[in-house]
């Protein structure tokens, strides 16, 4: 899924020597108001994330310093009603229809590999800020393929960044062989160790 001219899309087709890509309306909560792509997240990021959200301050300092505006304020207020009233600090999977939502609480590169594990078991899964929604699927199927994940040999970067429809990134990808450039994609954008700490924490 994409943010653009501030709804939200789901992408169809993509089409690399033309630069091109199909996208059709999708549903989801209201778009930030700001554009561009953005660092990748740390790990840690997104855990001390979890742990306010846990712990329902944001204060610094036990709580003594505040520091959001009135907007701020609300906006914590609306994600913590969420974070409580969905058990997330229990819960990291969660089934809304046919859409199954995976919440990890780690970094972009851990919630990558996990949605190209799961797309490479055939699963039609996608990432949006920090999660993993996968379409057509009940949540036990998911909650039991990850289960064999945490069992399963691991693979390497390079064979998850064959999913990717177009690894070529950087300045000169084009004057390279395919796959170094999948090597060099894979250890950019997927974490195969932190997703692998990450499913036996969750299964072992």
């Amino acid at each position: 899924h994409i943010v653009f001219a501030g709804k939200r899309w789901r992408v169809d087709d993509i089409h690399p020597e033309g630069k091109s890509i199909h996208v059709s309306p999708t549903k989801g909560g209201v778009p930030p108001k700001f554009g561009g792509e953005g660092m990748r997240l740390h790990d840690r990021i997104r855990q001390e994330m979890f742990s306010i959200y846990k712990s329902g301050s944001y204060g610094i300092g036990q709580g003594s310093l505040e520091y959001l505006d009135g907007v701020a304020q609300q906006l914590f207020s609306e994600g913590l009603n969420t974070f409580n009233e969905l058990r997330l600090f229990e819960e990291y999977i969660i089934e809304t229809g046919r859409t199954v939502t995976i919440l990890p609480w780690r970094g972009d590169k851990i919630v990558a590999t996990l949605a190209a594990l799961l797309m490479q078991r055939g699963l039609k899964a996608s990432t949006f800020a920090g999660t993993i929604e996968v379409e057509d699927v009940a949540l036990d199927k998911v909650r039991e393929l990850l289960r064999e994940l945490s069992k399963a040999e691991a693979c390497g970067v390079q064979e998850l960044a064959q999913l990717v429809p177009d690894t070529r990134k950087e300045k000169f990808d084009e004057f390279l062989p395919q796959d170094l450039v999948d090597v060099g994609y894979g250890a950019r954008f997927f974490d195969i160790a932190g997703t692998r700490t990450w499913l036996n924490e969750k299964f072992n």
